[in-house]
């Protein structure tokens, strides 16, 4: 009798192309989401599972023992967990968030549209000589891409946009810091892979299938109907960055022989680098700070799958507000800034970027442009450095600040397809 063996476990899983469930009907397997496609997902470990709630009859019996218990309604729901990389989990995040992601930029700009590109190393910045970038469409927090300049170290590499000043805002400060370059009239910038955010309006509803399918058992289950209830980002001050996503959804099937696996060709996993937190850049408050020792970050929709009559799996997934919370820990300084927002009820922003490597590898961003400090836990421990607590509660934007979106979370990930 063989046993499985996790490294012998293949996750795939697939969109379907409708994100509507039948409230009385499941989507047959035979059709939807199909056989054909799908993508094999990275991970860590998987908690994806089918429960049943149970009642037990609460007849007293002249015996004094219990007689019957039946099952009742069902759901699946679990997280599953990877290291976090650029491209590798975009899908997700775009589902989370209800929206439809797409580039910053779809066509890019050029000298046409903004004359001539500068930059100046000691200040961060890329001076346009025309045009808006902000009304052309470019936004903080996301990252920008230059090819065709006569400094041909700033080609290629992935500058995150955190801020715009100047004149029609052409004074764009970035991360890292470019090399110092007089005026260029010719040259590309474009927004490599997509963003989304949690938009305000046009939410899109999704739903997808996961396969789990056992190589040394032949054996699949097809957990079908799947909503994507919430996500969640741990970066350690030292070691790879992690990623966990939440699922709720109708039903799993088991398939066997011939039916097993049930996704035939699904794309390979991605191959970018895991983000190490040594990579990239983290700011509070529109200022880069060394002294974070570890960030949390949560998105959860308190999804419900209610208990119907006359059927087992529920009529739908249903998900609710988009609430982003988070946490992180910081070494006690004498600037006092993230004790003094706390006590203050201070709004602050937090912008952070994570990388696969060096500067012209693949990263992902995250921008929430309105946080509430709600803690500054400092404990006196040991001899060494002292740390405090903060966890934070992000809130919608209502400013109108340049290049801010109306959102409480922009993700950027220039690996997303």
């Amino acid at each position: 009798m063989p046993l499985a063996e996790g490294s012998a476990a293949r996750f795939a899983y697939k969109f379907y192309a409708d994100g509507t469930m039948v409230t009385n009907a499941e989507a047959d397997i035979a059709t939807a989401p199909g056989s054909s496609g799908g993508r094999i997902l990275r991970r860590v470990s998987a908690g994806l599972n089918l429960r049943k709630n149970a009642t037990r009859s609460a007849e007293i019996l002249p015996s004094r023992q219990v007689r019957s218990s039946r099952h009742t309604s069902r759901r699946v729901e679990g997280p599953l967990d990877g290291e976090f990389s650029p491209g590798s989990y975009f899908d997700f995040i775009e589902a989370a968030h209800r929206d439809s992601a797409a580039p910053i930029l779809p066509s890019g700009l050029t000298e046409v549209q903004l004359t001539s590109a500068a930059a100046d190393s000691a200040t961060s910045k890329f001076n346009f000589g025309g045009g808006d970038p902000v009304a052309l469409g470019l936004r903080k927090g996301t990252i920008i891409q230059f090819a065709s300049l006569s400094a041909a170290g700033n080609n290629g590499v992935r500058f995150l946009v955190t801020g715009f000043g100047g004149t029609s805002n052409r004074e764009v400060s970035v991360f890292p810091a470019p090399t110092t370059m007089a005026a260029d009239t010719a040259f590309t910038l474009t927004t490599p892979g997509k963003s989304s955010i949690i938009p305000a309006s046009g939410h899109v509803r999704r739903k997808l299938a996961i396969e789990r399918y056992h190589e040394d058992l032949d054996r699949a289950r097809l957990y079908t109907e799947l909503r994507v209830t919430g996500y969640r980002l741990a970066v350690p001050a030292e070691g790879n960055s992690t990623f966990g996503l939440n699922v709720m959804g109708r039903n799993r099937r088991t398939l066997t022989g011939a039916a097993a696996p049930y996704f035939t060709s699904p794309a390979a996993a991605t191959t970018t680098e895991v983000c190490n937190s040594l990579n990239g850049i983290l700011r509070i408050a529109g200022s880069t700070v060394g002294t974070v020792t570890g960030l949390n970050l949560n998105l959860a929709m308190a999804a419900d799958a209610p208990a119907v009559l006359g059927q087992a799996f529920p009529p739908d997934v249903l998900l609710g507000t988009a609430d982003v919370t988070g946490d992180f820990t910081a070494l006690v300084d004498d600037t006092d800034a993230i004790s003094a927002a706390f006590e203050e009820e201070l709004e602050v922003e937090l912008l952070f970027m994570l990388t696969a490597g060096g500067a012209t590898a693949d990263a992902v961003a995250f921008h929430l442009p309105r946080l509430k400090l709600n803690g500054d836990e400092e404990n006196v421990q040991g001899e060494g450095s002292q740390t405090m607590n903060v966890p934070f509660q992000a809130l919608e934007y209502l400013g109108s600040a340049a290049g801010m979106t109306g959102t409480t979370l922009r993700c950027t990930d220039t690996a997303a397809t």
